[in-house]
């Protein structure tokens, strides 16, 4: 949160439409005044979107009016109990103290959860009939099941900034703060059914959970000091202090019915723990060496617990030369060494988040070099026109090797760990153009990136990574076409990303054994194509949203309609694959996709207020 908070009346915004809501409230600290020797500002923000309570409602009123509802089989029409099963929220909060004119202290703090929450129950009663074993029973079956998934990712995070004004010419800062990002699912369910005869009761219940877990949390300290050395030289220093905590983990529990007992099976498959510290200094002098010309150089030096014997050095340099008032070029050069590594599984086409990871201490630090240069330059009419091209290299990425997923034996279950990897090779290049208008009833800006990103390890030559685009086109703009009215846009393009595709299906035999039972169980598999050969169709979106303002005696009010994805282009998130089965006639045909979409037409109407 950028804003400093209003140190001289109490204000807010709010913005409620369909879709979400949103609240900020800031004002002056009681007793505040030009005689107080404290001086100070608060601010609090939150925000949700509740279009799955909307969607849920509505889609809870249709079950009601088809609970009876039948297929023309006869049997019962299943309907799940929701079908808009996602939302975010986030609060913010910040409180800004003045000691005088020398001494601020400010604390911050966010709080913010996305959740995919997916619940469903299902019941049945039916009579069956056994004409096979001759004796023309008629069973009577009760069926009820539980599944819900529940899937939460999100921040947390806490900090205190204490600023002093040493001198006119030297200004300090001193960070203090904390976060941790968590995600984690739980996956429950529950099977039991009932089969009753006349003089008999058959009951059978199985259930599964899966519990998988991901949080990352650190604690930084840091002094940063600022001392306008010269008129020509600004110098920038200090050092931090950063400790982390990565805390990954899988567990998995299995009941079933074994000589009309239910048993469990309880299994750790994964937990890894790792602490590491991360310390470093730094330097840097802005020299303004005449009007024209001017250079930013730095130094920074990093340790890595896990590679103690390890300094990392980190130089940068920046220049910038005026060709005219109005028309300057840029370059820039740095050495850049990260600490951290993803562990998604290589082969996956799609996932909403990242396992985050701290490097190995058996493998060496991530490291990247950037070269770029730009131009900038300044029309007499307000127009902006930036242009930069950019060589990276990356040396020790780290790629994860396929685990061997799941090793079941008689009383033993094992995940391979997230700590077997390819050490990768990684270039992007590429150039981005630049078009801005910042002033008068039309604002707007387009822009335009042209990029390659690829990487590559002992086992794939240079690919593309699923995240490359090449083209990407971005149109925003804001026409104020009547006092109160106002309009605005944004359409955006890009190339689709990189998959693997998918050629076959073919199933993999594993013999297992749980206490006295043992089986041979096929498991589908599907046979990949080559890595990230194939693209995803272009993302195309385009929303718009009419605005009306309006001037109160209390403050201000804006009346909007949103349309998002006016086209309801249907772009392509993702691909499932299914087998291809004939059920007429048992027959395999192979392999069948489906592509998930996102999101659709979506109006929505809302209302601003500003007091």
């Amino acid at each position: 949160m950028n804003r400093e908070g209003n140190t001289e009346e109490f204000a807010g915004k709010a913005n409620i439409s369909f879709l979400s809501s949103k609240l900020l409230l800031e004002g002056p600290l009681p007793g505040n005044s030009e005689n107080s020797k404290i001086k100070g500002s608060w601010m609090l923000a939150g925000r949700r979107t509740y279009i799955d309570a909307i969607v849920n409602g509505i889609w809870q009123l249709y079950r009601l009016r088809n609970q009876n509802a039948v297929n023309p089989d006869g049997s019962k029409v299943v309907l799940p109990a929701q079908v808009f099963p996602y939302y975010f929220y986030d609060f913010q909060g910040k409180l800004n103290l003045d000691f005088g004119s020398k001494h601020r202290l400010t604390w911050s703090s966010f709080y913010g959860d996305d959740v995919f929450s997916l619940a469903d129950e299902y019941s049945d009663e039916y009579n069956s009939y056994d004409g096979f074993s001759g004796s023309g029973t008629t069973y009577q079956t009760r069926y009820e099941s539980d599944y819900l998934f529940d899937w939460r990712w999100g921040n947390f995070t806490n900090s205190l900034t204490w600023r002093w004004i040493v001198s006119p010419k030297l200004i300090a800062k001193t960070f203090l703060a904390s976060s941790r990002y968590r995600f984690q699912i739980a996956s429950d369910s529950e099977e039991e059914r009932w089969e009753y005869e006349t003089y008999d009761t058959t009951y059978s219940k199985n259930t599964f959970n899966l519990d998988i877990f991901d949080r990352v949390s650190d604690q930084t300290l840091e002094t940063e000091f600022t001392w306008f050395a010269a008129p020509a030289h600004t110098v920038t220093g200090g050092w931090q202090f950063k400790s982390m905590d990565f805390n990954l983990g899988m567990t998995f529990a299995m009941g079933g019915m074994q000589a009309d007992t239910f048993t469990t099976r309880k299994d750790t498959l994964l937990w890894m723990l790792n602490r590491p510290v991360e310390q470093a200094v730094y330097l840097q002098d802005i020299w303004d060496i005449n009007s024209l010309f001017s250079a930013q150089l730095g130094l920074r030096l990093s340790h890595y617990s896990l590679h103690p014997n390890d300094v990392n050095i980190e130089p940068r340099l920046g220049l910038k030369y005026f060709l005219l008032d109005n028309l300057s070029l840029k370059a820039s050069w740095g050495i850049y060494n990260q600490f951290l590594s993803v562990a998604n599984p290589p082969d996956a086409n799609f996932h909403f988040i990242d396992i985050w990871l701290a490097i190995p201490k058996e493998y060496p630090v991530s490291r990247s070099i950037h070269s770029i240069l730009g131009a900038e330059y300044l029309t007499e009419y307000d127009f902006l026109i930036r242009t930069e091209v950019y060589y990276k290299t990356f040396d020790h990425l780290l790629t994860l090797k396929p685990p061997n997923s799941f090793d079941l034996g008689e009383d033993v279950s094992n995940m391979n760990p997230f700590n077997d990897f390819y050490d990768t090779q990684g270039r992007a290049y590429g150039w981005e153009w630049l078009l801005k208008k910042t002033s008068g009833p039309l604002r707007g800006w387009l822009g335009y990136t042209y990029s390659v990103t690829q990487r590559k390890s002992e086992v794939h030559d240079w690919y593309f990574p699923k995240y490359d685009r090449t083209h990407t086109v971005n149109l925003v703009g804001d026409w104020q076409w009547l006092e109160q009215w106002h309009i605005s846009t944004a359409i955006t393009y890009s190339s689709g990303n990189p998959y693997t595709p998918v050629l076959a299906r073919y199933e993999d035999y594993s013999y297992q054994e749980w206490g006295s039972d043992a089986s041979w169980n096929a498991y589908p598999q599907f046979l990949y194509g080559d890595k990230n050969s194939e693209r995803y169709p272009g993302y195309f979106r385009w929303d718009l949203s009419f605005t009306k303002h309006i001037e109160t005696k209390w403050g201000s009010r804006e009346w909007y309609i949103q349309i998002v994805n006016v086209t309801n282009h249907l772009n392509t998130l993702t691909y499932i694959y299914d087998q291809d089965y004939d059920w007429q006639t048992g027959e395999y045909k192979g392999v069948k996709r489906f592509g998930v979409p996102m999101f659709p037409f979506m109006p929505t109407v809302g209302v601003k207020y500003e007091f």
